[in-house]
């Protein structure tokens, strides 16, 4: 755009040195405007453009009397969102231009068109009727902006001068977007803006730090309870490690299958998969020892070991999972991303622990009197 354009503009040779910054800055701003057709940014650089927005060369580039605005709505193009920046004039303190402000406006609400697709309709108080009308007679073929607290939520073309202050707002709204721009003009007559206490740029190397931390923790952990098992239960407990090996694949293949990512939540998810895994094992080792200890042969005493323990087992799976369907029902975001690994998990979970565990254990006690597999050691 010719915007971008600008931005990106070099300077004269005879001012390199006091301008070379600027320039910089430009072309730092430029880099990022990756929107396709329109002058937008990708939704993560959105902290980092804001910091370029907010620096002295930049200003120095934009025009005097423009500020950059956000869209109200990301859009989604080849698989990314973006974000339209919207040039809004600017008043004396640097803030949007308003000839208008919300305490003009009556009452808004979502109506129809005559060809039933929704816009919206608002209508102004006598004293902001005589000023839209002004203003709209002006501005015919030029956009408006409707913004709430720096956000812009509407920019429609004025097709007409419009007296009377009714007024009808169209586009290709949906029934929610016409919803939520009514209550966006009605929610203008309150004066509560809001401020930004702080803002903080995470870099993708801070992000990929944490996850790192977050996957050296989870390997300590799974070599900690797999030390335990071996240590504690003997043979089984090596069976136990290669049903949690198993499961973790299992976990892993389907995630990387639904092409979900492995976030700090998710971790935190497979951490608590990893420990409600091992709890099924030991439930099930620690009946098969009752039961040795009660005079059966390994063979009785695996399977009433497996059968006497799936009742416990099943029911806090059950629990479990029902957990991490409210979780991902009700939650967003990283509440949503742990409640998948956890949901996934205890699927994988169960069917690791009670049944590849037990195949494993038969598979080594299949046609042999002697303990071929032992369930305790001398701890």
């Amino acid at each position: 755009s010719s915007l971008a354009a600008q931005l990106a503009k070099k300077t004269p040779a005879s001012q390199a040195k006091t301008d070379s910054a600027t320039a910089q800055q430009g072309g730092a701003l430029t880099r990022y405007f990756t929107m396709p057709g329109s002058l937008g940014v990708n939704l993560r650089d959105t902290a980092r453009v804001n910091q370029l927005l907010r620096s002295d060369e930049a200003r120095a580039i934009l025009p005097p009397n423009m500020v950059l605005l956000y869209d109200a709505k990301p859009k989604d193009t080849n698989g990314q969102s973006f974000i339209r920046l919207i040039a809004v004039k600017k008043d004396r303190t640097g803030a949007a231009a308003a000839p208008l402000t919300g305490e003009v406006v009556s009452d808004a609400r979502m109506d129809y068109d005559q060809t039933g697709r929704p816009e919206v309709s608002m209508s102004m108080n006598p004293n902001g009727s005589k000023k839209w009308q002004r203003m709209t007679a002006a501005n015919i073929g030029k956009q408006v902006a409707v913004v709430l607290d720096d956000v812009v939520y509407s920019d429609p073309v004025v097709q007409s001068e419009i007296s009377g202050g009714n007024t009808q707002i169209s586009g290709s709204f949906s029934i929610e977007e016409a919803q939520d721009l009514a209550q966006v003009l009605k929610a203008g007559k309150l004066p509560a803006p809001t401020r930004i206490v702080e803002e903080a740029v995470v870099g993708p190397s801070l992000g990929r730090e944490a996850i790192n931390q977050g996957l050296y923790s989870s390997l300590a952990g799974l070599l900690i309870i797999m030390v335990f098992m071996t240590v504690y239960y003997g043979r089984a407990g090596l069976v136990a490690d290669a049903a949690l090996l198993f499961n973790m694949f299992l976990i892993l293949g389907v995630l990387a299958q639904f092409g979900t990512a492995l976030t700090l939540p998710g971790i935190a998810g497979l951490i608590l998969v990893i420990a409600s895994s091992v709890d099924a094992n030991v439930l099930i080792f620690e009946r098969i020892r009752e039961e040795l200890d009660h005079g059966l042969s390994l063979h009785d005493a695996v399977n009433a070991g497996y059968n006497r323990a799936f009742s416990a087992i099943f029911d806090s799976n059950v629990t479990t999972m029902l957990i991490a369907i409210i979780l991902g029902f009700f939650g967003t975001g990283p509440v949503q991303s742990f409640a998948v690994t956890l949901g996934i998990g205890v699927l994988t979970s169960f069917l690791s622990a009670v049944y590849v565990s037990r195949l494993i254990i038969e598979a080594l006690i299949k046609g042999k009197t002697t303990s071929a597999i032992t369930f305790s050691t001398f701890l």
